[in-house]
């Protein structure tokens, strides 16, 4: 009721995806919002520096093992425990790390516990804002696997997805609109029925297992970090207040 009202009294209207810009449109007929997308700043200019062993030392994994990674929050419908028993199905050279904090963390670390992957999934805690990409930067495979249990899921545009962008590592997802638009859109990775533990592990797969399609995905994470940084961001914001 608070968004009706006030949506057609302010002079421009900023969104972060195409999908929720048109849900806008439709429900308040207002002209198209401003999209700013949540990325962050670029990590370097051109290349990605190595910090290959920086999240591999926090969480005690060893070089030889395949490391994927979830970064943010451990909060309900985001396929997290899905996202665990996706391991059931892997061979013991996958390893995920947990980055963050959240209220699921104990009920995931006992799912964990009860599925005897202790010595394959790992959670460390978040690091600070500034050294975030390094550690991520430092996995071979980010993870997003939230489910579409409501229409702001179904549209999701996180900020996990540019930060894995931008820290140069390919991305298997829940096969949703705008995660849809992006990953196939440059082909950076590959998608997943979130609701399939099996699909999870499949996508997972795909990607690790084939050296030429991962060094491919990986390089193409390089030009569209070219797109998708904080950069370009704050110019178009600053041209929305420029408008006003």
């Amino acid at each position: 009721m608070i968004e009706k009202y006030l949506i057609t009294r302010v002079n421009k209207v900023i969104t972060i995806n195409n999908s929720i810009g048109e849900e806008l449109v439709k429900r308040y007929n207002i002209e198209f919002p401003y999209l700013i997308f949540n990325c962050p700043p670029p990590l370097t200019n051109g290349t990605v520096p190595s910090f290959k062993g920086l999240l591999r030392d926090a969480a005690g994994i060893s070089e030889d093992k395949k490391l994927v990674l979830y970064q943010g929050g451990f909060s309900p419908s985001r396929g997290l425990e899905e996202l665990v028993e996706a391991f059931t199905f892997l061979d013991n050279r996958y390893c995920l790390v947990f980055m963050g904090y959240g209220s699921l963390q104990v009920e995931l670390e006992a799912l964990v516990k009860n599925r005897s992957l202790n010595n394959r999934i790992k959670f460390i805690p978040a690091v600070p804002q500034e050294e975030l990409l390094k550690y991520t930067s430092s996995a071979e495979l980010g993870v997003i696997p939230y489910k579409p249990v409501s229409l702001n899921n179904y549209y999701t545009l996180p900020n996990k997805l540019f930060e894995y962008i931008n820290a140069n590592i390919p991305i298997v997802a829940s096969d949703l609109p705008e995660l849809r638009r992006v990953i196939k859109g440059y082909n950076i990775g590959h998608l997943f029925d979130p609701n399939s533990s099996r699909s999870i592990a499949e996508a997972i797969d795909f990607v690790m297992s084939d050296e030429h399609l991962y060094r491919t995905m990986k390089a193409n994470t390089l030009n569209s970090a070219k797109a998708f940084n904080w950069d370009n961001e704050a110019e178009k914001l600053i041209d929305c207040y420029r408008m006003i």
